[in-house]
């Protein structure tokens, strides 16, 4: 009788080992493409998402942004800008809007804006909008199915993460690449129907030590707002 019951349990001990392999198989983290696979870019290997939702402007700056790659078939008709936000209750609050590219664009193209630190407002110096964007921003795509995706994954009508950040900052500039996908739910998940790069620089004649760390100072999307970070981590 015990060694049937030894038997017994030894099965089921086999049993439970084999399901939670197999469900430890099951599950999968999607794989993001690295910048190199968007882009083709030399000396852009291994360089990944960072996971930050936003960006922010390093005191007074002039911001360029350049439409390095629009590859969609909905190149002629995608708008692109940035917005301002705030966190309340834990949910981001979206605010004022600042286009930055129109579909009729060329596919090189270069816009730059300006920020006030003292009013918190955004000039694009291209067509003379101002919207009051504050520190910290967010992007944006409009699509002409009517929908609009943003870098903060919670406001996305899908809920899918379109925007992925790579960091390429340096002592004297805040930079990055922003890779997106702007088909519903991620289409292909590609990330190249869009990529536009963002480089701030510093205009408060600052020298490099008070300059943030490299590297950190766009992570601080992660950081300063954990909770949107968190909650774009849940969401994939």
């Amino acid at each position: 009788m015990k060694t049937f019951a030894k038997l017994i349990i030894l099965v089921m001990a086999a049993v439970f080992l084999t399901g939670t392999s197999a469900l430890a198989c099951w599950y999968q983290p999607p794989s993001l493409p690295s910048l190199y696979t968007i882009t083709g870019w030399p000396g852009t290997q291994g360089i990944t998402d960072t996971g930050a939702e936003y960006s922010w402007w390093p005191s007074s700056a002039s911001s360029s942004f350049t439409r390095q790659i629009e590859s969609a078939g909905y190149a002629p008709y995608n708008t692109f800008g940035i917005y301002g936000f705030t966190v309340n209750g834990g949910s981001v609050v979206l605010g004022d809007t600042l286009q930055i590219f129109s579909g009729g664009d060329s596919p090189v193209e270069s816009v730059f804006v300006n920020f006030n630190q003292t009013t918190g407002v955004s000039t694009n110096i291209s067509t003379g909008d101002t919207a009051d964007i504050g520190p910290y921003f967010g992007f944006y795509i409009t699509t002409p199915d009517g929908y609009t995706f943003y870098s903060h994954t919670a406001l996305n009508p899908d809920y899918f993460d379109h925007m992925l950040f790579f960091n390429l900052s340096t002592e004297l500039t805040v930079s990055l690449i922003l890779a997106i996908e702007d088909l519903w739910n991620g289409g292909d998940k590609d990330f190249n129907d869009m990529v536009v790069s963002v480089t701030s620089y510093y205009t408060d004649d600052r020298v490099p030590d008070q300059v943030p760390i490299p590297g950190a100072a766009l992570l601080l999307g992660s950081g300063l707002m954990g909770l949107a970070g968190f909650r774009r981590l849940l969401a994939r």
